[in-house]
Order: C-alpha cells, then sequence, then structure tokens
C-alpha cells in the first residue's frame, strides 16, 4: 500500500462510493479528533465568469477506500455517498440507460488505478461492455521542430542539432520537456519559439481493454468498476 503526501495529493479528485465529484484536495488536518482531508469545489462566478475555489468539507481519512494511480495524478476514492448525499441522490445500481452517457467518463477500478476514458459501448455475448483507452504517452516530435525551425533560424537550428540531434532522436518523452525548454533558452532561443515547442507535443493513442457490464458498480461524474482480473 502506497502512501501519499499533500503535495502528492493537492487538487486530485475525490469522488464518492455513488462515482460523483465531491471536490477537490486542498489540505490536510491533523488534530487530536483524528486526521481529515479538507476538499475545496471549484465554482465559475457569475460576475467574473472567473473559477474560484470555495472550501466544501472535512472527509476522515478513514474514509478513503483507495487512492487510484492515474497518468494525471491520484484520485482519491471515498468508502461513503458523501457528494450524493450533499446532491440528494440515492443509492442506484447500474442500468442499461446509463450505457448512454458512458462514453468520455473516466473509468476507476476500485482496487486503485484509473483504467482510462469510455470510447464507445461494445457488445459481447450475453451482455454489452465499455471499450476504455488508457491515456497516451505524449512526445515532442523533436525531427519535425528542429526542420521547422530551420526555415525560421538556421542558426539556432544548427545549435540544437549538436545538442540533441534530432535523427536519433526524433521523438522526445513529455517528462523530457524542462530539459528541451532549458537547453532552447541556453542556446539564446527567444520565449516565443520555447513556446513554439509545446505545439510540438503529440500524444499517441494509449492501449485499449473491453470491460463487460457486469463489472460495472457505479456510474456518475466517473465510472467505478470492480472484480477484473
Amino acid at each position: 500500500m502506497r502512501f501519499y503526501s499533500l503535495r502528492e495529493l493537492k487538487g486530485s479528485p475525490v469522488i464518492d462510493s455513488e462515482a460523483l465529484l465531491y471536490g477537490f484536495v486542498s489540505g490536510l488536518e491533523i488534530s487530536e479528533e483524528g486526521a481529515y482531508l479538507e476538499v475545496s469545489e471549484r465554482v465559475r462566478d457569475p460576475e467574473t465568469e472567473r473559477e474560484v475555489e470555495h472550501a466544501k468539507g472535512r472527509v476522515p481519512i478513514g474514509e478513503i477506500s483507495a487512492i487510484a494511480e492515474g497518468p494525471e495524478g491520484p484520485v482519491v476514492l471515498l468508502s461513503s455517498p458523501r457528494e450524493a448525499s450533499y446532491r440528494g441522490v440515492s443509492p442506484a445500481e447500474p442500468t442499461p440507460a446509463d450505457l448512454e452517457r458512458a462514453p468520455g467518463k473516466l473509468v476507476i477500478a476500485v482496487d486503485g488505478k484509473v483504467l482510462g476514458r469510455v470510447e464507445e459501448v461494445v457488445v459481447g455475448p450475453r451482455e454489452p461492455g465499455l471499450r476504455v483507452r488508457a491515456k497516451g504517452a505524449s512526445e515532442v516530435a523533436w525531427l519535425r521542430f528542429i526542420r521547422d525551425l530551420k526555415s525560421r533560424d538556421r542558426g539556432l537550428a544548427s545549435k540544437l542539432e549538436a545538442r540533441m540531434d534530432p535523427y536519433k532522436n526524433p521523438r522526445i518523452p513529455e517528462d523530457r520537456m524542462e530539459y528541451l525548454r532549458g537547453i532552447l533558452r541556453e542556446e539564446g532561443a527567444s520565449e516565443e519559439v520555447v513556446e513554439l515547442m509545446d505545439s510540438y507535443l503529440e500524444e499517441k493513442p494509449g492501449a485499449t481493454v473491453d470491460i463487460p457490464w457486469s463489472a460495472v458498480l457505479k456510474v456518475g461524474d466517473v465510472i467505478l468498476v470492480g472484480g477484473l482480473p
């Protein structure tokens, strides 16, 4: 079982047992009563049209059933229907009608893994299912960036080629973006060119997995599934 610091959890979504979004982790409170996650919600100010954050509540850590790992960070799962109670929604089992609103929703296994988003509804023997696509890895199209940069600043492009050979490294993982930004700045690139490189970030399609409808536990703001191999 993995443990998380507040720094690692801050901003993570908090999902209740009915698959509804309760809010986002904003703090950690330790007192004589116990340990609590502080949760906030984000709402749009009708006057300014800007998103603002408001405190929503405290969640005892005893209500955390799992912390699911995903490519965009952790997701906190609760054992209680906190948001359902807040909205006045009664607990309900998935129905065939939920299939229509499944595409696009995030799918989370209750044992602690973010599986991806529903791409489409599929059918198999005796039951429907959900095809879920995992988030793909993002890469910088370095070779294409260097080629395009030559028409703009051949000297800079040549310096960057010497630092990171685009023919040996045509695509570079997103986690090296800061390194690339660093060498651009070291070689005198303007901030406009540094920002231009961001537009060469491309996401490779992730793998898909088909989940039987019988494994779907709850359908709300997200989809909770269980009983997977």
